[in-house]
């Protein structure tokens, strides 16, 4: 390496640094990589019922047509992704979100709901009527990746019931576990 100083001859030459030393970071890198570590995963997450105070104990179904079940009692709802009012929710972000429903029967006839996501149902949860025990509860739980605006919803299948009360027994929830960007 050649050197010029102001008798434009050649100067001495340093020697090397240590292998892989690196310069100081320019103050844009600096920058990024604060706003990286400092950036924000989205906040979603929510847990609501079947029961409401005004109505804890009722069934809900047989019906002669699926209908989408609405958890009226939102007891968590960060980020305002889960509806109350249609018992939709909706993903406000691309990600791998986890769902889990829990549903309870206290009695004949059988329960059951359907997990679905945009109309298509992704898994299910199925209770016989009670025996012995009189009470039955059942679970099922799922992990997917969602694109923004996709649905995620429980319908009560055809000749299906459910039984609600103030316990809370008949529950959805989710939250989401990490965005993804479209690269991803």
């Amino acid at each position: 390496m050649t050197t010029y100083g102001l008798s434009d001859k050649p100067g001495p030459i340093d020697p090397a640094g240590p292998k892989g030393q690196k310069g100081e970071p320019e103050l844009e890198q600096i920058k990024y990589l604060i706003n990286l570590i400092l950036q924000e995963q989205p906040k979603v997450a929510f847990w609501a019922t079947l029961s409401s105070p005004s109505s804890p104990y009722r069934n809900i179904g047989p019906f002669e047509d699926r209908q989408t079940l609405v958890y009226v009692s939102a007891l968590t709802n960060i980020g305002n992704a889960y509806d109350k009012k249609t018992g939709i929710f909706t993903a406000p972000v691309r990600g791998v979100y986890y769902f889990n429903v829990v549903l309870f029967n206290a009695n004949p006839p059988a329960a059951g709901v359907d997990i679905m996501k945009n109309g298509v149902c992704v898994a299910a949860v199925t209770d016989n009527p009670p025996g012995l025990d009189s009470e039955d509860t059942a679970s099922n739980s799922i992990t997917l990746l969602l694109e923004k605006g996709d649905r995620i919803y429980n319908e009560l299948p055809v000749n299906r019931k459910v039984y609600t009360d103030s316990a809370g027994r008949n529950s959805f929830s989710g939250h989401l576990l990490y965005a993804m960007t479209n690269s991803e």
